[in-house]
């Protein structure tokens, strides 16, 4: 049978920075060509091999040719300043086992980097003219790197957070989303906050003004069951190692609005205009 050949190097090179990032995809890419295992588990490689069977020998060298292409494909994926590092490196196994304790990182320096992340995910804040889409995927970003660095958080405590940092125009929302004790996943609201978000584009152009927005809203989430996270990863993650475990479930009553006491002094300043109108 003839062997494979990988023709096409993966696409983005290591240049000695955000190492987590790049070897999750990388992991990916050995896996899609057999690889994987050959660099993560290794093979036994004997100087002697007078004792080997003949289908020994011959499992023997698809592994030293499986090594070879690994060994190679780490190469075409990284620069100069990163190869030297792994230069002189045996197999696939210790090259791999060398880019981890080089720029993986100790406990001592993930601790410094999640103190920082912490501070980055509880400072966040959608701005006025950012989309939904813009903010989940920074909300995702910061989420992501908290988890690749020890501290992975679950879908309630990130629905949380978002709803609090919901721009004005978003406030009677989130005080609907509270009411209605629904139970949201992260791609629940998501879908949730980018209907809304074109129902205000749609039917409210001037900024700040979502009533009848939310009117259409509240119309449409009055037939929606409860929602479960079932299936892909509850941590918020994509297909990388990390996509693993059951999603956590968000109920509106677990979440108190910053900002309910604003929609209550808007319904207020309503309730005075419809008076006065009456009395006329």
């Amino acid at each position: 049978m003839a062997t494979k050949v990988i023709t096409t190097p993966f696409p983005h090179t290591f240049n000695g920075e955000d190492f987590d990032y790049w070897s999750s995809r990388f992991e990916v890419w050995l896996k899609v060509f057999d690889l994987w295992k050959i660099v993560d588990e290794g093979f036994d490689d004997p100087e002697d091999e007078t004792g080997l069977s003949g289908e020994q020998k011959k499992a023997l060298e698809a592994n030293r040719k499986k090594d070879i292409d690994a060994c190679n494909q780490i190469n075409l994926a990284i620069e100069k300043v990163v190869y030297e590092k792994i230069s002189k490196a045996k197999n696939a196994k210790e090259a791999w086992q060398i880019l981890n304790k080089t720029y993986k990182g100790d406990d001592k320096v993930k601790k410094v980097r999640l103190q920082s992340l912490r501070s980055e995910f509880e400072k966040l804040q959608m701005k006025e003219d950012e989309s939904i889409d813009e903010f989940f995927a920074k909300v995702t970003s910061v989420v992501n790197q908290m988890a690749t660095n020890g501290e992975a958080l679950n879908d309630q405590r990130v629905v949380e957070k978002i709803l609090r940092s919901m721009p004005q125009k978003y406030f009677s929302l989130v005080t609907v989303l509270e009411e209605l004790d629904k139970v949201f996943t992260l791609e629940d609201l998501q879908g949730t906050l980018k209907a809304y978000e074109a129902k205000i584009n749609l039917l409210n152009p001037q900024p700040h003004q979502p009533d009848q927005a939310l009117k259409s809203e509240v119309s449409s989430l009055g037939g929606r069951g409860s929602y479960n996270n079932r299936g892909r990863g509850g941590n918020f993650r994509g297909c990388g190692g990390n996509s693993r475990g059951r999603g956590r479930n968000f109920s509106g009553n677990n979440y108190s609005s910053n900002n309910q006491h604003e929609s209550n002094q808007n319904s207020g300043n309503n309730n005075n205009g419809n008076n006065h109108h009456g009395g006329n």
